[in-house]
């Protein structure tokens, strides 16, 4: 959270997808990190989605609007420095288009 607080007052978008439990639990506790960490979110929780064209991975993953931002590096090292797997994919899936543009970071919890 320390970390992740040198960055404060940037945006993310956390998305959960699915009703796995285990999902939800993931998905609260990143929001509560980055709610700490002084960052503005964007929360959306999702039964399903139909990712038409779009790269939908099957796991938590990290992406953003511009996948060589230092931020989105910054934030995607921070949580390999503490052992947290969270592979970075482009042209991933980023949310509904009714959330507007995707910020720099994107977490989608599945």
């Amino acid at each position: 959270m320390r970390r992740l607080g040198q960055f404060r007052g940037n945006t993310v978008r956390l998305l959960l997808v699915g009703p796995e439990p285990q999902a939800n639990i993931v998905f609260a506790q990143l929001d509560n990190i980055f709610e700490q960490a002084g960052w503005n979110r964007q929360a959306a929780e999702l039964g399903s989605v139909g990712a038409m064209g779009a790269n939908f991975p099957s796991a938590t993953y990290l992406t953003g609007s511009n996948m060589s931002s230092e931020l989105l590096g910054n934030v995607f090292s921070t949580f390999a420095s503490v052992g947290i797997d969270m592979p970075m994919i482009p042209q991933a899936y980023m949310g509904p288009a009714s959330m507007g543009p995707a910020p720099e970071v994107v977490i989608v919890v599945r």
